[in-house]
This record gives C-alpha cells, sequence and structure tokens, in this order.
C-alpha cells in the first residue's frame, strides 16, 4: 500500500540504518525517535520506519517487553489512520503474541478505528477481548466501553453471546 512507498528518498538512510540495528533495541529506538522528531509532519513516512524498527526489533521479551509494545502500538496508531486493512492485519498478528494482548492501548486504538469506520460492535469487541485477555492498564479499556454503551441505542447490547 501506500505507506510502502511513503518513505522519502531521502529517509533511505534511515531504514539502511535500521536494518544495520537489527538485534540492537537500545538503537532502534534511537532511530526510532530521531525518526519522529525528523519526520513528525508526515505520517506516512513515520508509519514506515514504525513497520521498519519493529520488523528489525525481533520477538518480544515476554510481556513485559516495554519497549516492544510501544513500538507496536504506534505503528498500530499509525495504521489505523493511513490503512485500516494494514492496521487490522497487523493486529490480528499481534493477537497471536503474549505482549501483544497484554497492552490495552492496542485494542483501545483498534476499537477507535473500528468505532470511526462506523463498526461500534467490532469496536466493542474488541474492548471486551482486551478485557477478556486480561490487557492493562484494565481502565483504558472499561472507560471506552462504558462510552461506547452509552452511545448504544437501547435494546442493543453487544454482551448478548
Amino acid at each position: 500500500g501506500r505507506a510502502g512507498t511513503a518513505m522519502a528518498a531521502g529517509d533511505a538512510p534511515l531504514r539502511e540504518r535500521l536494518r544495520s540495528a537489527a538485534g540492537d533495541r537500545p538503537r532502534i529506538l534511537a532511530l526510532v525517535r530521531e525518526a519522529e522528531k525528523s519526520l513528525q509532519d508526515d505520517l506516512p513516512a513515520v508509519s514506515d520506519v514504525y513497520t521498519h524498527a519493529v520488523d528489525v526489533y525481533g520477538e518480544a521479551k515476554g510481556t513485559q517487553d516495554f519497549d516492544y509494545r510501544d513500538l507496536c502500538v504506534k505503528r498500530l496508531r499509525a495504521l489505523c489512520r493511513l490503512s485500516p486493512a494494514e492496521a487490522r492485519e497487523f493486529h490480528n498478528k499481534l493477537r497471536t503474541c503474549s505482549a501483544g494482548r497484554a497492552d490495552a492501548r492496542m485494542y483501545e486504538a483498534r476499537a477507535a478505528m473500528e468505532e470511526r469506520l462506523g463498526d461500534v460492535a467490532k469496536a466493542a469487541k474488541m474492548l471486551q477481548e482486551g478485557v477478556r485477555v486480561g490487557a492493562g492498564p484494565s481502565h483504558v479499556l472499561s472507560r471506552a466501553l462504558q462510552r461506547l454503551e452509552a452511545q448504544r441505542p437501547e435494546g442493543d447490547s453487544a454482551d448478548s453471546p
């Protein structure tokens, strides 16, 4: 899609530097911070950096790998704005690993996107799944669920099995 080709030619060195930093997590995170500063007004380019950074970062070191979780949340939020199909695909992949299921922000970002696209039931389902799998902090999900429930017409409940 568009996000894959968005990185300007001038940013190719950054992509190369990310690739050469594979396995060096502090270096990857420093490069991401650098890109966020220099590309802050170019969401497709920043999204591309997040995509490459997640790829070279490797597997999460368990549910407490907060750097990995932060990177994935940033990538998911960017994709939610740029490409809902890619966002769903990435989130579905994250839901298969413990670090992806542990972070409430991922479910919240996906739910916000689904709601923005008009699928309130899907949004509620995502939030409820996050609660069910114990994603934290749980208040993020319960607050979003309460807000969604308050918008629902009477008699239309997402709680029914």
